[in-house]
């Protein structure tokens, strides 16, 4: 402890914890440093930088967050793009047997 800091007095009586802030390097009572937040992802994360609250704080950019793009009705849940590859040769076979038309191409080396 520093008895006679001016900018972190001691009371003798009740003394606090004194730490330093990370950005400025100014002793402070511990109670007037909090924690800086900013954006990881999509949500806040404690980056665990003690800083001042008046003068070396920063408020989270809303530019750091990641952009969801979803259409007019939402998110597709199963989607199916279009083959190219296959158009452009004229697309697949036509099926030969009731059962390719049911079930598919599978099963014909069989």
């Amino acid at each position: 402890m520093w008895p006679h800091d001016i900018k972190c007095p001691t009371n003798m009586s009740r003394p606090e914890p004194v730490g330093v802030c990370d950005r400025c390097y100014t002793k402070r009572f511990l109670v007037d440093l909090i924690f800086q937040w900013d954006y990881r992802g999509n949500s806040l994360q404690n980056l665990r930088i003690r800083v001042c609250k008046d003068r070396c704080l920063d408020v989270p950019a809303d530019q750091r967050r990641p952009v969801i793009i979803t259409g007019t009705e939402g998110v597709v849940k199963d989607p199916r793009p279009p083959q190219y590859a296959q158009n452009a040769q004229g697309g697949p076979p036509p099926p030969t047997t009731i059962r390719q038309l049911l079930f598919g191409n599978i099963g014909d080396d069989q």
